[in-house]
């Protein structure tokens, strides 16, 4: 027996309508993607600007849960990004070419951060010149008035020596001058940290954007699967409130106003839904298995996975763990503060299984 389209009763339908079918029935999903994960991102960006604690490093709490965003971090580079970038590579060649752009990603962010210092050097020497020449002309003018003062009276230098000594305020001028320039060095180092500490974010900024959309647009294209869709829709959950915890904490750390910080969890929030929309308005003409498509994803995941390990390693982990105040800790604020850094592994690595 045939219905009415001339397909026997009980046989599959064709791949066309088939694949029609498939596209209707995700798109519920892949639509609610759009809306939970931008509000769940956004909450999950949103506490460091609220709650003080952020934004006082002396304080245990702050530690503890700076340790956490390390460990979020971390793991976001070696288990999330990197394998995807891998998995891209390995179906175009045999080479680790992912592995070599991880590399690549290392170095430029070494190359950044160098450019950088490079620059607050000139701007310091710089500054330097321009004081010593205004402290030369200040010399310059005592050394003027001695010479007038040398063809004085003598009854004016039997005045001069029959003075006492300043008291006061401006007996202690002399010896405030060298307090003052020994001070200028410290700010000037956390100034210096403070910089790096911006670019740092902004860098790690790049880094979240472009791998979340294009988690976006890989869950947008899936048209023929609903249990894989919900499955992301829940791990996506999750990643995207950690990694904006970890963003977010960051921010604040780099001391952006509060304007700055909403603009830039704003532009996060929204990065992977617009990917889960544009992978929805090209589902049906895009192909994530042709060579463009690959050899673009794999780099931008790898090199995205590179910048994350530089920043998560050499500026998180190391200055932290590595810094002279983590050896006058409390022993019991040190063990919680690798207890969080492992539980931020940990949740990351559990929310892998699906995403």
């Amino acid at each position: 027996m045939s219905n009415a389209t001339g397909v026997p009763d009980g046989a599959p339908p064709p791949p066309v309508e088939e694949a029609l079918i498939d596209s209707q029935t995700t798109l519920d999903l892949r639509l609610a993607c759009i809306f939970v994960v931008l509000v769940i991102t956004f909450l999950g960006c949103i506490p460091p600007l609220f709650f003080p604690v952020f934004r006082d490093n002396s304080h245990p709490l702050t530690r503890i849960l700076r340790a956490f965003a390390e460990g979020v971090i971390l793991t976001l580079a070696i288990v999330h990004v990197l394998p995807e970038g891998v998995a891209d590579f390995q179906q175009l060649t045999e080479y680790p070419l992912a592995e070599a752009i991880v590399i690549a990603g290392i170095i430029l962010m070494a190359m950044v951060e160098n450019a950088f210092n490079s620059y607050v050097a000139r701007n310091k020497k710089t500054s330097m010149h321009v004081c010593a020449h205004g402290h030369g002309a200040a010399h310059e003018e005592p050394s003027q008035q001695e010479a007038v003062s040398s063809s004085s009276s003598s009854s004016d230098e039997a005045e001069k020596e029959g003075e006492q000594a300043p008291t006061g305020p401006a007996a202690t001028s002399g010896p405030a001058a060298p307090v003052a320039d020994a001070v200028k060095p410290q700010e000037e180092v956390l100034d210096l940290r403070s910089l790096k500490t911006l670019i740092m974010a902004y860098m790690f900024e790049f880094s979240c954007v472009t791998h979340s959309f294009l988690i976006g647009l890989a869950t947008g294209v899936i048209t023929d699967n609903r249990r894989l869709v919900f499955a992301l829709l829940i791990a996506l959950a999750f990643h995207q409130a950690l990694e904006g915890l970890a963003l977010g904490s960051m921010l604040i750390q780099a001391g952006f106003s509060p304007r700055k910080f909403l603009t830039m969890i704003t532009l996060y929030s929204i990065t992977t839904p617009v990917g889960i929309a544009v992978g929805i308005g090209i589902a049906g003409t895009y192909d994530p298995k042709s060579i463009i498509a690959i050899a673009v994803q794999g780099t931008f995941n790898s090199l995205s996975s590179g910048m994350l390990i530089y920043i998560s390693l050499i500026h998180l982990l190391a200055a932290d763990f590595g810094s002279p105040e983590s050896i006058h800790r409390n022993m019991w604020v040190q063990a919680m503060v690798y207890v969080a850094l492992c539980v931020g592994v940990g949740s990351m690595c559990f929310i892998a299984i699906w995403a």
